[in-house]
């Protein structure tokens, strides 16, 4: 079976006119006009795919195939966007779970098991929080900062209550994605492999240093906080570098007291965040750094520590039987950014297939694939599910 790859090419443009603006890129943020816009246009889809089609109380866009049996194929991802997004982050799981679909309907393939796509809501976390859609669907906890944000977006903990599924019902899950990292595009491999999500946490530092004139102290007696957090950050980098070649840092936000042009600052905060599938790389940076800077009045406060997430081993020798079934190199990885899969990894065998991003960028105008991995990309999927459809068991989900 192939592909419709100027069929996928098309919906794919014509979801990302939806909220277009030149020069900017799309903006399509979750329970917004545009949104909306965007799910009539991805439900009539799936419609034309042959699937039944619901929302459910959260938001969750969601197209079934049905099967004989009690078990569910689920593949998805999302179709909100960052503010002056691209068109391929997350829509390309999605429009390429409906291609898919739309192949096996059209080949008269006798699928076993329910197949369903989904578009879950707010992945991105610019309204309400981060993966949400899909933790209610899991029925993972909703925390005090996300429900901080529910009046706004006409939601409440009975939807979230009433969104969650029943997980004993799903087979497994699978997600296509664009890398929206440069590896694959460095490389030219055509398929990536996910073995896992990275891990991330994040340190919010405090330093506290001595505000006065910034022209009347000589430098010998300032105690400037600014210019202690730059040590720091400096050092951050150097040891990120030094600890595993996987392991990142970055520090994107530091503000400054009292930010005026002539006062030397008194304090000075910031958040180191590090990613990597190693938890003991990432507290090694850390304690190297309370330990080198003890004497820097440094207050710090880890406000996220989330572990890596592992895919499903099955599934991954799957992926790869796909891929050299149709032709294509692979590459394990790792994930570096997050998805809805981390959320369905909790409760159902969860695999992941990455296309390469041209020169790694995404979140961005500039974000592109080329159509042919996108072809690639989405017929290693159609090979997987095919594969998967065969081999899931009936009785109690697992993966053959």
């Amino acid at each position: 079976m192939e592909i419709n790859i100027d069929r996928l090419k098309n919906s794919l443009e014509r979801l990302g006119q939806i909220g277009f603006e030149e020069s900017v890129g799309v903006t399509r943020l979750a329970y917004s006009k545009e949104y909306g816009q965007s799910v009539a246009f991805v439900e009539a889809l799936f419609q034309e795919a042959g699937m039944t089609t619901h929302i459910d109380p959260v938001g969750n866009l969601i197209g079934r195939l049905a099967g004989a049996s009690g078990k569910t194929i689920m593949i998805g991802s999302h179709i909100d966007t960052v503010p002056g997004g691209g068109i391929f982050d997350g829509c390309l799981g999605v429009m390429g779970g409906i291609e898919c679909v739309r192949t096996l309907v059209e080949n008269h393939y006798p699928n076993n098991h329910s197949i369903e796509v989904v578009a879950f809501i707010e992945e991105e976390g610019n309204v309400v929080g981060g993966t949400f859609g899909s933790k209610c669907l899991v029925g993972d906890p909703i925390d005090d900062s996300f429900a901080s944000h529910f009046a706004s977006a006409g939601l409440s903990f009975e939807a979230v209550r009433q969104a969650r599924r029943d997980a004993s019902s799903i087979g497994c899950y699978l997600e296509l994605h664009i890398e929206q990292g440069g590896i694959l595009d460095h490389e030219k491999i055509a398929i990536g492999v996910v073995e896992g999500i990275v891990g991330i946490h994040r340190y919010k530092i405090k330093i506290e240093g001595s505000e006065n004139h910034a022209g009347t102290t000589p430098m010998y007696l300032r105690d400037d906080a600014l210019v202690k957090a730059s040590h720091i950050i400096g050092r951050l980098d150097t040891l990120v570098r030094e600890t595993d070649r996987d392991l990142v840092g970055t520090v994107g936000v530091i503000s400054i007291k009292p930010c005026a042009v002539n006062v030397i600052p008194g304090q000075a905060e910031f958040v180191i965040e590090m990613r990597d599938k190693n938890v003991a790389n990432m507290d090694q940076v850390i304690s190297r750094l309370q330990a080198e800077f003890s004497d820097y009045k440094m207050q710090m406060e880890c406000i996220l520590r989330e572990g890596a997430t592992a895919m499903d081993k099955n599934i991954q020798d799957t992926i790869r039987q796909s891929s050299q079934k149709r032709g294509h190199a692979y590459k394990n990885m790792y994930s570096g950014a997050g998805h809805d899969a981390i959320n369905l990894a909790k409760v159902t065998p969860t695999g992941m297939i990455f296309i390469p991003s041209i020169k790694g960028v995404s979140h961005s105008i500039r974000e592109k694939s080329d159509w042919t991995d996108v072809k690639n990309g989405t017929e290693v999927l159609l090979e997987t599910i095919v594969a998967l459809d065969r081999t899931i068991n009936d009785k109690d989900g697992t993966v053959l």
